[in-house]
């Protein structure tokens, strides 16, 4: 089945996501700015520290074109899952908890460690079970914290209810659980995207969201397409029940906030 590929960079061809179904804004804007040291303290490693490392706009052709070759890009890391039943959030505001499972999920199997399909609403002490948005960067630092259920021990995965998961749930998560993660800077699109990509090639997908959707997604590759703004095209994951990724190209491409978990700092 091919990707869906949408394009928002001229007024003629603005194709606009669906919106969240929900009614209800699943990601809220962060609360803690860029370079804050609470960022640090909960995991947060800001990205401007290592100017150095950032790929640089005359290299994004050879350098996306390695990561397909040498399958560098989270893309070529996901296991199935059930994805067209599972990565359907359903209604329920809780993209920010779908997205940073998916996540997990990804880095878990880049990094070599046994494919378990987590359950997003295990995170939902986050918000005290209620249905609400969230912010991406205290999700990371809750997943840190106190890890995501297997779908083992919660078995509806839309149900937000803990008295219906699995006792020991608890335990269950703390197997799995982010650890130090890419804090994202704010900046020009193009000083955005360099650091998506830089953040892409270690093999680690990104945490993202978009302020004009209200919505939280899953980067896991880029194509270089020099008809497109800035070069490039996103490919992403979403949570609408989507088999395939979608390919967002375009100014709305460009994601407000974006995160990234470091490959050597998993539990589980």
């Amino acid at each position: 089945m091919a990707r869906r590929h949408i394009d928002d960079s001229t007024p003629t061809n603005s194709l606009v996501m669906p919106d969240y179904t929900g009614g209800v804004r699943g990601y809220i804007p962060r609360d803690i700015p860029y370079g804050d040291p609470q960022n640090e303290a909960m995991g947060g490693v800001p990205m401007g520290d290592y100017p150095d490392d950032l790929i640089d706009p005359s290299d994004f052709k050879e350098v996306i074109q390695d990561c397909h070759d040498r399958q560098l890009f989270p893309m070529y890391h996901e296991e199935d899952h059930g994805m067209a039943v599972r990565w359907n959030q359903n209604g329920l505001p809780y993209c920010w908890a779908w997205s940073a499972t998916i996540a997990l999920m990804n880095i878990r199997q880049a990094a070599g460690k046994a494919a378990v399909a987590l359950a997003p609403t295990s995170l939902g002490w986050l918000v005290n079970w209620s249905s609400s948005g969230y912010y991406l960067n205290r999700t990371i630092a809750g997943a840190k914290e106190r890890g995501i259920a297997s779908t083992a021990f919660v078995p509806d995965i839309h149900s937000r209810n803990p008295r219906t998961f699995v006792p020991g749930w608890e335990d269950d998560a703390l197997k799995y659980r982010t650890g130090e993660w890419w804090d994202g800077q704010p900046g020009s699109d193009l000083h955005v995207i360099r650091q998506c990509l830089t953040i892409l090639r270690t093999g680690s997908p990104i945490y993202l969201a978009y302020n004009w959707w209200g919505h939280a997604l899953c980067g896991i590759g880029m194509l270089f397409d020099e008809t497109k703004y800035l070069n490039v095209v996103f490919i992403i994951r979403n949570s609408h029940g989507e088999i395939e990724p979608i390919e967002l190209s375009g100014n709305r491409m460009v994601p407000d906030e974006h995160y990234g978990l470091r490959m050597g700092s998993l539990a589980g």
